[in-house]
């Protein structure tokens, strides 16, 4: 990193032009995409949230031609699945009530603008709160790198909302990691996920190990009140039953022996105009990959395991990880129990058999940023091997096969080895 010292004032220029017409670049495609194709899970997600809004099932109503076309996901699984294809939890759909009384068209430029807003706000949060030029350069390329990625191009292009996480998380960190009480304020947010996204209960387990857990748990258990109260006051218990039936049933369906990456679909016998859109049919323009072992195993090698298997080897490794990292260490680095959290996430999402798609590697936004903020204290080989992954997530040229897997890999597994590296230093 001596380089970025020596020239930094011409390089922290020339990166920012870089990051600026990247950024005008990226939104441009995006926006272009967005007038000729069609963000169907985006779609899923305001129809689902119309669902619930007329007191019908989010996970299990199927539309006919006799209820009205703003209800109509176009296409469902095939005639044997019980569930629809809404797959987002309710409080994230119990979020999007409001949006959803407004006409698609609409809606998808409100989306958009808060994608590139929020991407925005996590940039600045971090690059702004910072006076250390190496850290502002490694800021602007890290963007630069993520507005290339085509997991960032896809989830644009068909309509994801991941974007929230990282940047709840980011904001988070910034305005409390100095608090004295900054661990209360990170129980309420860890709160707020696990409402919006289940998994995230898994983020809140190295916290266990936390110097002053109890100002945790105090944040978390208060927000659990306060998302149970809202369950209660606004009749949601059934929708989650509902949720957790539907992800049951996802899970065997993806976990057959013989099944597939994707979902047989039939397409419904629907208006020819929707919502003054006429075009309902989704193929994305981009390479694509699902990042979870079962998958990849399963299609690579036709290796199978149940995902009662998947679940004893994620449990175990959960285990082996809590025992190298927090068996007798009290923890109160903010940035390694946020790191420890995120990994333990991410490895819950790449040993079950539900797909984690190329659109899932915005959550990385997050960790990214973490590691580039407080670059001073990670190895530089570390942050090699980060640039290295983003490098092959752009797919500027194929270098080497299953290439953007390859780079979210090697992004993850920098995580795992920044923790590693911080086992000496003890």
């Amino acid at each position: 990193m001596s380089f970025f010292i020596k020239y930094r004032k011409p390089i922290n220029a020339f990166l920012i032009i870089l990051f600026a017409g990247i950024l005008c670049t990226s939104i441009y495609r995006d926006y272009k995409n967005l007038q000729e194709g069609y963000p169907c899970d985006l779609r899923k997600r305001i129809v689902g949230a119309r669902y619930m809004a007329k007191g019908y099932s989010p996970y299990f109503f199927k539309w006919t031609s006799g209820y009205p076309a703003e209800l109509c996901l176009q296409y469902e699984g095939d005639s044997t699945f019980k569930q629809n294809i809404v797959t987002l939890p309710p409080g994230y759909t119990w979020l999007l009530q409001p949006l959803s009384t407004l006409q698609f068209p609409v809606i998808e430029k409100i989306w958009f603008a808060f994608q590139y807003l929020s991407i925005l706000l996590i940039f600045s949060i971090f690059y702004f709160k910072t006076s250390n030029k190496t850290t502002l350069n490694l800021l602007l390329l890290l963007y630069s790198f993520l507005l290339l990625s085509k997991a960032w191009s896809m989830n644009m292009y068909i309509g994801q909302s991941y974007i929230l996480f990282p940047l709840l998380l980011s904001a988070m960190y910034i305005f409390f990691h100095k608090h004295p009480k900054s661990l209360f304020y990170y129980g309420l947010t860890v709160g707020i996920l696990i409402w919006l996204r289940p998994s995230y209960v898994f983020f809140a387990l190295p916290f266990l190990f936390a110097e002053n857990k109890k100002l945790f748990f105090k944040g978390l258990f208060i927000m659990a009140a306060i998302c149970l109260l809202q369950i209660i006051l606004f009749n949601q218990y059934q929708h989650w039953i509902d949720f957790f039936k539907s992800s049951k049933s996802w899970i065997e369906y993806y976990s057959q022996r013989h099944s597939d990456h994707g979902v047989h679909f039939d397409m419904l016998i629907v208006p020819k105009v929707i919502e003054t859109q006429t075009n309902f049919y989704v193929d994305p323009p981009l390479p694509a990959y699902i990042a979870n072992i079962p998958f990849e195993l399963r299609a690579i090698f036709n290796i199978y395991a149940s995902s009662t298997v998947y679940s004893l080897i994620f449990l175990s490794i959960a285990a082996i990880f809590f025992y190298i990292f927090f068996y007798k260490n009290k923890l109160n680095d903010p940035t390694l129990l946020l790191i420890s959290g995120f990994c333990l996430n991410y490895l819950s999402e790449v040993f079950i058999w539900l797909p984690k798609c190329d659109y899932y590697f915005v959550e990385l936004f997050f960790p990214l940023c973490l590691l580039i903020y407080n670059q001073h204290k990670v190895n530089k080989k570390i942050l090699i091997i980060i640039f290295i992954g983003l490098f092959f997530s752009a797919y500027l040229f194929k270098v080497v096969p299953m290439q953007l897997l390859l780079g979210e890999y090697l992004i993850a597994g920098s995580l795992f080895l920044y923790l590693f590296s911080t086992l000496k230093k003890k």
